[in-house]
């Protein structure tokens, strides 16, 4: 498929949201590694999905950079990524929290967790170092 011929629609975010919230209640309720596996996958494409859209609407926005309706995607996609950002940032805690870390980790390898760590640590030094730091003006 050419990449003019891509559809593109805006997603629904509230939809998406709970989608994310849905599958993320899933995972912590798998009692198998089958189960928290099968919900993985349909996590990894939901968010493949998510981010095509947005890539599709960014590279069609700097293609033409007049085309009001992609201007206003862009305006979208600038507030849902925040948003959207949260369902990750919920979603890899609990990967790391999952007691089936060590399965995933054969299959796949420990750099996805080693990333959520790394990004995890990153928030909560940026967080330290803003809330214990004193004014010295």
């Amino acid at each position: 498929m050419k990449f003019s011929e891509m559809p593109y629609a805006r997603p629904d975010l509230a939809a998406v949201k709970q989608q994310f919230a849905d599958l993320l209640a899933r995972f912590k309720a798998a009692a198998t590694y089958a189960e928290a596996h099968a919900v993985f996958l349909e996590e990894e494409k939901l968010n493949k999905h998510v981010d095509t859209l947005a890539q599709l609407a960014s590279v069609r926005n700097t293609i033409d950079t007049r085309d009001k309706f992609y201007d206003e995607e862009m305006n979208f996609w600038n507030e849902a990524t925040p948003q959207l950002q949260e369902c990750q940032n919920a979603w890899s805690r609990a990967m790391l929290d999952s007691p089936f870390r060590a399965d995933f980790t054969a299959e796949y390898g420990d750099l996805m967790f080693v990333n959520a760590e790394d990004r995890g640590q990153g928030v909560l030094a940026r967080l330290s170092s803003t809330r214990w730091h004193r004014k010295t003006s």
